[in-house]
């Protein structure tokens, strides 16, 4: 797993508020699992993969458009070629232009509103989306474009890149694909908590005890225990064992490894401890996760 600091091709966040970009991609081709403090929106335009997000598995295919919230852990496996396009854009961005979304609260994909209640949108279904997804499909930067790089300081594509976004944010909210809903989270806090949550990311296997993390970021254990709290809604150990869970997930669907071999690997003392853990989230043993996820 990872923690992006910035956006897409490395592009500062605090330097600007979206990134816009466009891949062409081989099958079997994994982006691992991570997270970041910006919002997502993933949209499939040719060939179909394996979406990873809260904890399942979803067909991403051809017309399919996924969205993010700050810190949701996702990545996905192509099971074709792809052709996507990602759009990322910081709560800022958000907040400068909905100045009553108060800091804790969070815009969410409804899946009430969208078919089997998966974390998707059929753009089929929605002709406005089309059409600024294809006006999206002429700004968006692309990694085959060799003078990508001579774009970046263009105000008006910028300009217009920012039109759309806020168009397309606009027409999702109206057709009630999104909705604000109140967070555990303080996302406009975050960075003070940014460095232990790369650092615990990075290797999920060896996660730094509360001292430790406390002193990566150069405060005392009980301040920086009731900083993480405020800021992730839950508390440090909870946190840490979520993403040893994803981690999990991930060694399950993406390798061979036995059940005791990931309990030991992810820092479990026991198998039994693991099994209890892992059950916690899904109400069933590892080894029934891996048998469903063959099933797919």
């Amino acid at each position: 797993m990872e923690y992006q600091v910035n956006y897409q091709m490395n592009e500062n966040v605090k330097g600007m508020s979206f990134s816009c970009w466009k891949y062409n991609q081989e099958e079997d081709y994994i982006y691992p699992l991570h997270c970041h403090s910006y919002y997502e929106i993933s949209f499939v335009t040719k060939g179909k993969r394996e979406e990873y997000y809260n904890h399942n598995y979803y067909n991403a295919k051809q017309g399919r458009m996924f969205f993010f919230s700050p810190l949701s852990v996702h990545g996905f496996k192509n099971s074709t070629p792809v052709s996507d396009m990602i759009l990322q854009f910081s709560p800022e961005f958000l907040s400068a232009n909905i100045p009553t979304l108060k800091k804790n609260e969070v815009v969410v994909l409804n899946t009430d509103k969208v078919a089997d209640k998966e974390p998707c949108i059929d753009v089929a279904e929605c002709a406005e989306i089309q059409d600024i997804l294809k006006k999206f499909d002429i700004l968006c930067y692309s990694m085959e474009d060799e003078n990508a790089a001579k774009f970046e300081s263009d105000s008006i594509r910028n300009l217009k890149t920012a039109k759309l976004l806020l168009e397309l944010l606009d027409v999702m909210f109206e057709k009630g694909y999104l909705k604000i809903e109140k967070s555990q989270n303080d996302y406009l806090g975050f960075p003070q908590v940014e460095t232990v949550i790369n650092k615990v990311l990075s290797d999920p296997c060896n996660i730094p005890t509360l001292q430790e993390a406390a002193d990566l970021v150069n405060v005392s254990y009980y301040h920086f225990s009731r900083l993480f709290k405020k800021t992730m809604g839950i508390n440090y150990l909870e946190y840490c064992n979520i993403l040893r869970i994803c981690h999990a997930e991930e060694l399950l669907a993406g390798s061979d490894k036995s059940i005791s071999e990931i309990a030991f690997e992810i820092g479990y003392e026991s198998n039994t401890s693991f099994v209890k853990s892992f059950k916690k989230y899904h109400n069933i043993t590892p080894s029934k996760y891996r048998d469903r996820l063959k099933e797919r």
